[in-house]
């Protein structure tokens, strides 16, 4: 299932982001020549990982991709950040996917070590 805007989740689950690239709005599904799915969590440097360079990135079918990121030690108990995944491509088309953010919460319970 697509995550959606200001959704909030807690540290540690596996967050499925989707996307499909379009040839122009309203055609039909294509390939890009790169796929590119960024992220940043909080404040910190935008980390990002490209199909065919990165096992996390999948081509689900034509113009259709995903990518499963863990969030685990996003953040500590009684904490929230603020993650913001983007979708892009080098060249035409590009992901339909607008701009947005998720929550991510530490877990209720400090982990025994």
């Amino acid at each position: 299932m697509p995550i959606g805007d200001g959704e909030t989740f807690t540290a540690g689950e596996i967050l499925h982001w989707y996307t499909t690239f379009l040839s122009e709005p309203g055609a039909s599904p294509a390939d890009p020549p790169e796929v590119i799915f960024a992220y940043q969590v909080d404040a910190g440097a935008w980390i990002e990982l490209e199909y065919g360079e990165d096992i996390s990135v999948v081509r689900d079918g034509l113009g259709q991709y995903h990518v499963d990121i863990d969030s685990t030690g996003w953040a500590s108990p009684g904490e929230t950040v603020r993650v913001v995944p983007e979708w892009a491509s080098r060249g035409a088309p590009q992901a339909i996917d607008p701009p947005w953010g998720i929550f991510v919460e530490g877990p209720s319970y400090a982990p025994a070590f």
